[in-house]
């Protein structure tokens, strides 16, 4: 694969890293921390809004300068950081389900 190519899907890779972290701990600290909710649906007139927002902002600004950073890439480093991903989503999922869940059932 292109050099050009693999630093794109690295950049890529790592701002939706970085985009799924925030949208789980936001998600969960909203419920936990009503200031930080309030300040969110004051910021853009819904916490949904201002989540959605602030994790585009970041995926686009950290994949624009994770792609300047020089770093040597292969397709070892970016399989593994996409499998990153994956996982670091896929307990996003489960501890966004499980929280809702307890509240739902238990609390």
């Amino acid at each position: 694969m292109k050099k050009r190519n693999l630093k794109i899907i690295n950049a890529v890779v790592a701002g939706a890293i970085v985009a799924s972290v925030f949208i789980t701990i936001s998600t969960i600290l909203s419920e936990i921390y009503s200031p930080f909710k309030s300040w969110l649906t004051e910021l853009l007139s819904h916490h949904w809004i201002s989540k959605s927002v602030i994790s585009t902002g970041l995926f686009f600004a950290l994949s624009f300068v994770i792609y300047f950073i020089p770093e040597k890439l292969d397709e070892d480093k970016i399989k593994q950081r996409m499998w990153l991903l994956f996982w670091l989503t896929f307990v996003g999922v489960v501890a966004i389900s499980v929280y809702y869940a307890y509240h739902f059932w238990l609390a």
